[in-house]
């Protein structure tokens, strides 16, 4: 019986990752909006831990389900804490997705004088999208959007 193994990155998410990394690091003390693009969520993972090590108080978050404003719930995670880089996960996972975009496209321009340090915003394809179609002030603001894949599913299963 096969059984799946744990997704691995391809070649092209670890230049990705190094990319993503040296961005960050660019960006430290400055606000800056990246997209990461993944469609895996265990690659996306693997990647954020990765960035998580690679960098001095970064901090990764997920956002709950009912989350309603981008921004009122990025203080309310963070709470007195300030990182050096800040990853945002479950964007996905949000009910209201629709709503919490249009919201976020309208006070971005908040963004940049409350939080002194690269944003990055993982999102799937339906996300990016989304994205694309209700926040373009949004979308231009995140001129680097990185993708990030698996390898071929053809490598995805092994014999135990």
């Amino acid at each position: 019986m096969a059984r799946p193994l744990i997704s691995t990155p391809s070649d092209d998410a670890i230049a990705a990752l190094a990319l993503l990394d040296r961005t960050i690091d660019l960006q430290r003390g400055e606000f800056a909006l990246m997209l990461a693009h993944c469609n895996d969520s265990a690659i996306e993972a693997q990647m954020t831990q990765l960035l998580l090590a690679r960098g001095c108080d970064r901090l990764a978050i997920t956002l709950p389900g009912e989350t309603q404003t981008l921004y009122r719930s990025i203080h309310q995670l963070l709470g007195p804490r300030t990182p050096s880089a800040l990853l945002i996960h479950g964007l996905d996972q949000v009910e209201h997705l629709d709503d919490l975009l249009v919201a976020t496209n309208r006070v971005f321009n908040a963004f940049s004088r409350a939080f002194p340090f690269p944003l990055v915003l993982w999102v799937n394809d339906r996300v990016l999208r989304q994205i694309v179609t209700l926040a373009p002030d949004l979308k231009s603001r995140a001129p680097i959007c990185i993708r990030f894949t698996a390898q071929p599913a053809a490598v995805a299963f092994s014999r135990p």
